[in-house]
């Protein structure tokens, strides 16, 4: 088993993604508090869902949930003498998954058709971290063969496209937030 309790990206890099969706959780919690006092009911749980779904990406970078799935997987398909068609049923989870994500994604999108612009801004953003993600999934195995080479997708991923996409959520959390929510004036202002 190759998994096991601990930190699973202790660089400064990872941390400091650990605490943007941390950050992200929190901002599109605020805006989900919004969203209950003073939209439609789809909106306030898009952004709960997509807080809880960037805390879970928060533990999961640095607990590397999908290496204990993995292990998992392997001892399930070693048990059911199945472990040689292991590529083929590692292809099958990642179309499965891909067509799931992208599913879901499309139905966030058409019931949030007529959302606030930030909504779809965060959808955006949201698309970006799922396609960071699944290229991850993707590559999970086949790291090796492009460490090699001298490139490494995921120190590219991690600043480029996993950050984007949570930038994109934050920020649309706090327009969306401040859109909705009168800012408080002083007293002889």
């Amino acid at each position: 088993m190759k998994w096991s309790l601990g930190f699973g990206d202790p660089t400064i890099g990872g941390w400091a993604i650990v605490i943007c969706y941390a950050f992200g959780s929190v901002l599109c919690m605020r805006a989900s508090a919004a969203a209950r006092v003073h939209s439609p009911p789809d909106e306030g749980r898009f952004w709960t869902g997509l807080s809880c779904a960037l805390a879970f990406l928060a533990i999961n970078k640095q607990l590397d949930l999908q290496i204990l799935l993995t292990d998992i997987g392997r001892f399930v398909a070693s048990e059911l003498k199945i472990f040689d068609w292991r590529r083929q049923v590692q292809g099958l989870f990642l179309v499965l998954l891909t067509a799931s994500v992208g599913v879901g994604l499309s139905l966030w999108v058409w019931r949030l058709r007529t959302a606030h612009m930030a909504v779809k801004l965060a959808l955006g953003g949201a698309l970006l971290v799922a396609a960071f993600l699944l290229a991850r999934a993707a590559l999970f195995n086949h790291a090796s063969l492009y460490l090699r080479a001298g490139w490494d997708p995921r120190v590219i991923g991690r600043f480029l496209v996993e950050f984007a996409g949570i930038a994109l959520i934050s920020g649309a959390a706090c327009w969306y937030r401040a859109s909705l929510v009168p800012v408080a004036r002083s007293p002889g202002a």
